[in-house]
């Protein structure tokens, strides 16, 4: 296997798979096909040593609380369009919506620490996760710490 540059490279032919995928997201709860691609994805970033921090132009974003109760509402930012740096610390499956009663979901790159340069200026809560879907990435870039 090639080195990844980014994790993006990792991720991208899982995402577009799934998304053709008869089975993928006919509930909210993730499928054991979908664990595993993330545990994948977080082995085979770690052993690429793709983890750290990045700066990001992405299409979408979503600031997610760190630790909610499922069966509740939970309040979240949805930010169409940003560019930030920040710290990529795993990958993550997120419901971005509902089509049909099917739940729509993305393979994200989740943010532990960051700061947000557009569409506003501010930091990345620290009981939050920015989660960045793959397919929405527009340029990633290594930064050096």
């Amino acid at each position: 296997m090639e080195i990844p540059h980014n994790p993006v490279e990792i991720a991208a032919e899982i995402a577009l798979f799934r998304l053709d995928d008869p089975s993928f997201g006919k509930d909210f709860q993730p499928t054991r096909e979908e664990e595993i691609d993330i545990i994948w994805l977080d082995e085979t970033a770690d052993k690429a040593k793709l983890f750290g921090n990045w700066c990001i132009d992405a299409r979408l974003g979503f600031q997610i609380p760190k630790s909610f109760d499922a069966d509740d509402e939970t309040e979240y930012m949805r930010f169409d369009g940003l560019y930030f740096e920040g710290n990529f610390a795993c990958y993550s499956r997120v419901a971005i919506g509902v089509l049909d009663e099917h739940a729509v979901r993305a393979i994200c790159m989740a943010f532990d620490k960051g700061l947000l340069v557009l569409p506003e200026f501010a930091s990345i809560e620290d009981d939050h996760l920015l989660h960045i879907p793959v397919l929405a990435v527009q340029e990633m870039i290594r930064q050096e710490t």
